[in-house]
């Protein structure tokens, strides 16, 4: 934690460049490599760290209190080197053999132009927002899983280097700007089975590693996937109240006799509320990752009711950081939304990170309230 708690000046140091230029600057992934952060989920077979689900967030959650979008792309890049630890070994190899500190990308869209072949598939198409495109070395990229007689199975995702893709520069929005969160173009390029998972099997716990002692890559899929993504917001808000109290006692409340927001009630309740709030928001992170953790390491499958419930805890953190958010900037005023101020770029952050399909809260209530009244869902909604 104390590495990751160190990048903290260097990436606000660096994180309005990372939001004007649209991708992280240099200086902040060499950063990243010397402290060890993209080897956070990489197996220790391979020199990487292999950290539980908590450690993980943990970490991301103190670059977010740094750079939101260097802590999305670190939060991505080992996302995919989790996904890697379930693949077999022969896959594992080509990606972490010779470079453990590997950078990769990953986008779930699927393609529907591919075609089956001896040992592989044969795949074309356009994967759009493939956040940490402009750093990768591996994409995980959608594939359908197809038989013999190439009719489709289920939906997969596959790795392929980038040498063979093409980015496109699609990504230019309104926050997350650093994410380099591009197109990535495929024309007929071939996938070995052995670096295709099937996310059915993924979401049943059958992955194929050889490996099954390492409890990491046993964790619940989807949970971890609608969990991981919070963790960057949540690093957010806790920057916005930090620079609150810091800066709101320094400044008058317009319009009013108070000559520092320290003494205001209405700011005073505001920063209580925005602290509740994101004190909430830690609590649930650590029971959703401790849960996950402990379940991977005693061998078990989670049961679904356990695992909707992740995907709820996930919609309050995401609504609980959106809120603290609005409530500070609220007490600070119109001056935040200065393009010099942190506070804007990170209320733009959050808005645009908290609508990622696996963390958008009425989704997420939606599975859990569908799990407690007993209607059919599927793997992907667990």
């Amino acid at each position: 934690m104390q590495r990751a708690r160190d990048l903290i000046p260097l990436l606000r140091s660096h994180a309005r460049e990372a939001d004007r230029e649209r991708h992280i600057p240099e200086a902040v992934i060499e950063a990243l490599d010397e402290a060890g952060m993209w080897q956070l989920t990489v197996p220790r077979r391979f020199n990487g760290h292999e950290t539980d689900i908590t450690t993980f967030v943990r970490a991301v959650i103190e670059l977010g209190r740094g750079c939101g979008s260097s802590a999305w792309v670190t939060m991505i890049s080992n996302a995919v080197s989790w996904f890697v630890g379930m693949l077999p070994g022969d896959a594992q190899k080509e990606v972490f053999g010779a470079k453990p500190n590997v950078r990769l990308c990953s986008v779930k869209t699927q393609t529907p132009d591919a075609r089956r072949v001896d040992d592989g598939v044969i795949v074309s198409g356009r994967w759009t927002f493939a956040s940490n495109s402009l750093n990768a070395e591996w994409a995980l990229i959608g594939v359908p899983v197809l038989a013999p007689d190439g009719s489709w199975v289920e939906a997969g995702q596959g790795l392929v280097p980038m040498s063979d893709i093409t980015i496109e520069d699609t990504w230019d929005v309104t926050g997350m700007r650093g994410t380099g969160s591009n197109t990535l173009v495929a024309d007929e390029i071939f996938i070995p089975d052995h670096r295709v998972l099937p996310l059915d099997s993924a979401g049943e716990g059958g992955v194929p590693t050889e490996y099954s002692d390492e409890a990491l890559y046993q964790s619940a899929y989807v949970p971890v996937l609608a969990l991981i993504p919070a963790a960057p917001l949540l690093g957010l808000a806790t920057t916005a109240l930090e620079l609150s109290i810091e800066k709101l006692p320094k400044r008058p409340v317009v319009y009013t006799g108070y000559k520092s927001s320290a003494d205001s009630p209405t700011v005073q309740l505001a920063v209580a509320e925005a602290s509740a709030k994101i004190d909430m928001a830690y609590l649930c992170m650590w029971h959703a990752a401790e849960e996950i953790d402990a379940v991977a390491k005693a061998d078990e499958t989670m049961p679904l009711l356990d695992r909707a419930r992740i995907r709820r805890d996930v919609a309050f953190i995401t609504r609980s950081c959106q809120e603290a958010v609005e409530i500070l900037l609220d007490a600070n005023g119109a001056s935040c939304f200065a393009h010099s101020n942190p506070l804007q770029r990170i209320w733009r952050d959050i808005e645009t990170g908290s609508r990622h399909g696996m963390l958008v809260p009425g989704v997420n209530m939606e599975v859990y309230g569908r799990a407690l009244l007993g209607a059919d869902l599927d793997l992907w909604t667990t």
